[in-house]
Formats: C-alpha cells, structure tokens, sequence
C-alpha cells in the first residue's frame, strides 16, 4: 500500500477508517487527531493551529480513492494468521489468487474458499490450520477423529486406534496351540481350562502318576493306564483326611458339652448368689394397741 494511504501518525492504513484534513492539506485519521488536539491545538504534521476537531475537514476523495485500490486477498499468505504481528508475511503458492478491490475485501474474505477455519476435531487435539477447500480432505485423514473399535464398539482416535488394537481384550487372535480364534482377554481361560492342545498333567498327579498328556487325551489316559495303584493310594489319602475330620468333629463336640456343662454351673452358682443376698426385715410397731 502506498505511503498516502498510511497515517503518518500511527503508522496503520486508513483502511475502515475517516481521513480528515488541516487547512494545509495534512491528513491523518480521526482517531490520532482526536487525541492530538487534547494535548496541542495543532497539526500534528505542519503545526497550523487548530482550535477544534470542527475546524478540520474530512478527505472522503482520499477514502475513496483508498477503496477503489486493489489488493491481494489475505489468504494469499500462508501465515496471515499470525502471533507476532512483526512477522514477514509468506506467500503461498496453495493460497488464494484473487485480487480485490478494498470496497470489497470484507465479502471476498468471508467466502473466500482459501481461508482459514478449524479443524472439526479441534477440542479433541487438532491444532492444524486448514484451507476452507481443504477442509474435507483434511477431516478424512485428520488424525484426532474418532472411530469405532470393530472388535470392543469403544471409540479411539485414527492416532491411537492401532495401538489400541494391540491390546483389545475384544480381539479375536490365533491361539498358539489350537489355532482356534479366541478374544484376547479370554486367552488365558482357554489355555488353563479349555484348549484340547495343551499339555496337563494327569489328574492322579498328586497320587503318583506323573504323565503329561494333552487335554483331548486325558480320558483316554485314564482308560488306558491302570492307575489302581494311584487310586489305592487316594483312598488311602481320603481315609487319612476323613480320620482327621472325625477327630477334629470330636473334639469340637466334648468342646461344646463342656461349655454347655460350664454355663450351668455358672447358672447355678448365680442363684445361689442371689439368695444369699435376699433382704429380710421385722417391723416392730409399739403401743400399737393405744
């Protein structure tokens, strides 16, 4: 933008802005001329006196010759967006290519399919800045959208979700030794209780028989193998634990008949205790004849 278009004073375009004049011809905007003439009654350029805001006149010529200025569209720049508004503007080869004239900047930047809006999943994480046109191919791919575990219906963003389905209890995943399809957290209940391909030990374990079979082979294990030895020696062991749980009964049963036996003579020993602290009394009127 050219240098007339710019007020001296504050150094900002005249742009939305009323332009105005002192008798020598020296324009400024009405905000810096307002706040001069509270301190000077003067032009702040030539210091010609000016005793009021009244005394000054406005260069509507000059505002709009201003309008009719064309310009590039503010998206052309890829970093109109900006923190620091000392930072040099950067073109951008993607951005829009229009050029505008001032009078219609306003409606061209609030259609203009070039600007900026925000990402759809901007409150779940989405910190990119998107061109308007390309903003459907961005929430297709936008790593911070939402979807749909197909094995648990739990949602996860695009960014996480393969994590996720390295750990979904939900998942359906090969067992090592049956290759049946199992949900993962279900894994270990099918190895320790169900998988017909693993190797357990046989039920008399405990009793002698020290075989390893696969489960699908145990009943036939124990058809086969004559475990009538392992089977005396069970017996024997529920013999032993039965004794020991007779005796404990036994022990627990004279317990409770000497409790029993306890409380009686507690019982007892109480009413005798009470009879020996009965009061007795004589009431001896005299001269109850009178």
């Amino acid at each position: 933008i050219i240098d007339e278009y710019i007020c001296p004073i504050c150094m900002e375009t005249y742009y939305k802005k009323e332009i105005y004049q002192c008798r020598q011809g020296h324009c400024s905007c009405k905000d810096c001329w307002e706040k001069s003439l509270e301190r000077k009654k003067e032009c702040m350029q030539c210091k010609t006196q000016v005793n009021s805001f009244n005394e000054l006149s406005r260069n509507r010529q000059l505002e709009n010759l201003l309008l009719k200025t064309e310009v590039c569209c503010p998206y052309s720049f890829e970093n109109i967006i900006r923190v620091d508004d000392s930072e040099e503007l950067i073109k951008d080869s993607n951005g829009c290519k229009e050029i505008i004239k001032l009078e219609e900047l306003d409606n061209h930047i609030e259609n203009c399919s070039f600007r900026f809006v925000k990402c759809k999943y901007h409150e779940k994480g989405c910190m990119d800045k998107i061109r308007f046109n390309e903003n459907e191919t961005h929430i297709s791919e936008c790593e911070y959208q939402p979807l749909i575990c197909k094995y648990c219906y739990d949602f996860y963003l695009l960014k996480t979700i393969e994590q996720h389905y390295l750990e979904c209890p939900s998942m359906l995943i090969d067992c090592k030794k049956c290759n049946r399809k199992i949900k993962r957290g279900e894994m270990d209940n099918h190895l320790n209780k169900e998988c017909q391909e693993v190797i357990i030990s046989c039920k008399f374990l405990k009793f002698g028989c020290n075989d390893k079979i696969k489960r699908k082979n145990l009943e036939n294990h124990l058809e086969q193998t004559n475990h009538t030895k392992h089977l005396s020696t069970a017996i024997e062991h529920l013999i032993i634990k039965n004794n020991q749980l007779s005796n404990s009964i036994d022990e627990l049963t004279k317990g409770k008949e000497d409790i029993i036996t306890k409380n009686i003579q507690l019982s007892n020993r109480i009413v005798e205790l009470q009879k020996g602290k009965e009061y007795k009394n004589k009431w001896i009127i005299s001269n109850y004849s009178k």
